[in-house]
């Protein structure tokens, strides 16, 4: 770690961090309030107490074994505008909760919301008032930052603003829930599968 504090007293912003294995809490805490990642944050370990309050997000986050990434992590995005979370605890109440604070106006800078492998969602459970997670909308894909990224057959919903609509899709068989926005400045491609 006494490597790390060096590197960081001498450059307190780099564009890309990726943190591997058992690294402490308190070193990852460390890191993350004396260093600003600017594009892309990629988290795995494996620790089971990381009650951790992002301070600043960059573009992109990652995480793996994300079953310490709260509700309120999520309602509290800032500028993020990719995330994906694998092993996550989230449940359907949370989605729900995520889904009003965006079509709120919250989180504006947000394009694109992926989890896989969750432990505590289910299909078979409404999110709000949707009790289904799957409509004929097609395939469709666009670039945030730098990665592409896609939807199929996602089901509409609109923000309260008017000016953004998402797709929404959550898939028993491959346990992947994705939230994808298209805003009308947005380019959008769209092919029907």
């Amino acid at each position: 770690m006494g490597f790390i504090r060096e590197i960081i007293k001498r450059q307190q912003q780099i564009k890309e961090l990726r943190m591997y294995g058992d690294v402490p809490d308190e070193d990852i805490t460390w890191i993350m309030e004396n260093l600003k990642v600017t594009d892309k944050l990629l988290i795995s370990r494996h620790g089971q107490n990381f009650p951790y309050e992002f301070q600043q997000l960059p573009c992109k986050l990652i995480i793996f074994d994300a079953f310490w990434f709260t509700l309120e992590n999520l309602l509290h995005l800032g500028t993020c505008k990719l995330l994906r979370l694998s092993g996550s605890h989230l449940t359907n109440g949370d989605i729900a909760q995520f889904i009003d604070h965006w079509k709120s106006g919250e989180l504006p800078e947000l394009e694109y919301f992926q989890m896989d492998y969750m432990h505590r969602m289910s299909e078979a459970m409404p999110i709000g008032e949707l009790a289904v997670f799957t409509a004929s909308t097609g395939y469709r894909d666009k670039e945030i930052t730098g990665e592409t990224v896609s939807i199929f057959n996602g089901i509409e919903i609109d923000g309260k603003d008017g000016r953004a609509k998402a797709l929404l899709s959550f898939t028993r068989d491959t346990q992947k829930f994705q939230f994808f926005v298209c805003r009308d400045t947005d380019f959008v491609r769209g092919r029907v599968v």
